[in-house]
């Protein structure tokens, strides 16, 4: 039954993805990993759009989690963003980046472990 709801919905999702690239949109796709190269499932993953978030009403962020493979997709407009991506007891990582017009951007993210996991304030 599952297999026929994806195969369904698939040319949906392909022409979707082949939509947000004809409009002059972009895809961001990376894949969170640790050093050893274990990919990370359920890291969280913000992008934010940074040139509009002081000069207009409105903020764009993309949210989202990495897949079971570490993997994680965003359709945005061709300019630059800030990246945080975080995970547990590893430590953040953060970079301004850069997605072209009708590109798709591939990222390879390595979080390193947190040597000072927990910190307690007073």
């Amino acid at each position: 039954m599952k297999i026929c709801m994806f195969a369904a919905l698939l040319p949906l999702i392909v022409s979707a993805s082949a939509l947000a690239q004809s409009d002059g949109h972009s895809t961001l796709k990376g894949t969170v990993l640790t050093l050893d190269g274990v990919k990370i499932a359920d890291a969280y993953v913000l992008l934010h759009d940074y040139q509009t978030g002081g000069n207009s009403l409105i903020s764009e962020n993309w949210e989202t989690q990495t897949l079971a493979d570490g993997s994680f997709s965003v359709v945005v407009e061709p300019r630059c963003y800030d990246l945080f991506v975080s995970k547990g007891a590893m430590l953040p990582y953060s970079q301004r980046i850069c997605v072209g017009l009708r590109s798709v951007s591939k990222l390879k993210i390595k979080l390193h472990p947190d040597p000072h996991p927990r910190l307690i304030l007073k």
